[in-house]
């Protein structure tokens, strides 16, 4: 299909959109919020022949129409996860690139939306999959489930997956701003001395404060990033306190289990030793009987 719906969650009312420019099925979809708009952009799919790779965005301020994107994925894919970062960046993980079987991808692609340009991620996930699902926190990309095989095997073996892997993009710190151009140039040969001055002052004052805005955005991104490192660390050290507490409990149940043996086996020879006892007077008293009879 190429027809589109949005529901109104408030009113609970579905509102027709325009169609897309491409029919396409086990396509993907996000929001990214602007500034001053709202976005939706569909991603890949397939049409029935062969899947896609190309985007497609809407702005559902001004719903006009459907504008598809010039730069298209490295590799067609459908039946992916889609996710939105830091509402600029989309990454597209999984999927297949045949039309309707063939081997699951285990590849990632970003499309960064200020350059309008798709990169392949360099790390691939440990378990290729399709038809799975993603969330997203920071920087952070959680994908879930899916397939691991070709849907259309035979045996029906291996398949379905209850594993999840992370995906997590390093964020550079920002870009340093445009240089101001030098206010006194050949066009400017007559100022006056002191409009000169006054020039290289302001010109001066506008270089400190950007140098200051970049310096605070350097600042932000270095405090995110120990942050994170920090929040990093408290977890593995929970988890290595876990680790340590199922270690000594372990140790425990170990020496425990070690005098339960050790007392079963005491009390089982306890147990026997009478009836050990009784068979080897049965035994000598039947051989004093043979004794007594030869």
């Amino acid at each position: 299909l190429e027809s589109c719906e949005l529901l109104d969650l408030k009113s609970k009312q579905w509102t027709q959109l325009p169609s897309l420019t491409t029919k396409r099925n086990a396509c993907a979809a996000v929001l990214v919020e602007a500034p001053t708009a709202s976005y939706i952009y569909v991603v890949g799919g397939e049409n029935g022949i062969q899947p896609l790779a190309t985007t497609e965005v809407l702005n559902l301020s001004q719903p006009m129409g459907w504008t598809t994107l010039p730069m298209t994925m490295n590799h067609p894919r459908h039946s992916f996860a889609l996710a939105a970062i830091d509402k600029r960046y989309l990454v597209c993980i999984g999927g297949i690139t045949a039309n309707n079987n063939g081997p699951p991808l285990d590849s990632s692609e970003l499309y960064d939306i200020h350059k309008q340009q798709w990169l392949q991620i360099p790390a691939t996930m440990t378990t290729p999959r399709w038809g799975c699902c993603c969330v997203t926190f920071d920087s952070h990309i959680l994908v879930m489930g899916g397939y691991s095989s070709d849907p259309y095997n035979q045996d029906g073996k291996g398949i379905f997956l209850a594993s999840a892997e992370m995906l997590i993009l390093q964020q550079d710190l920002p870009e340093p701003p445009a240089l101001i151009p030098f206010p006194i140039d050949s066009s400017k040969i007559n100022l006056t001395r002191q409009e000169r001055i006054v020039a290289l002052q302001d010109w001066m004052t506008q270089i400190q404060l950007r140098k200051a805005v970049y310096e605070n955005q350097v600042g932000v991104a270095q405090n995110r990033e120990e942050n994170y490192c920090a929040h990093q660390t408290r977890i593995a050290d929970e988890e290595i306190a876990k680790l340590k507490n199922k270690i000594a409990f372990y140790e425990s149940e170990r020496l425990i289990y070690r005098e339960n043996k050790d007392s079963r086996i005491a009390m089982m020879e306890s147990m026997a030793k009478p009836w050990f006892d009784a068979v080897q007077q049965q035994l000598e008293d039947a051989q004093d009987q043979v004794y007594s009879l030869t």
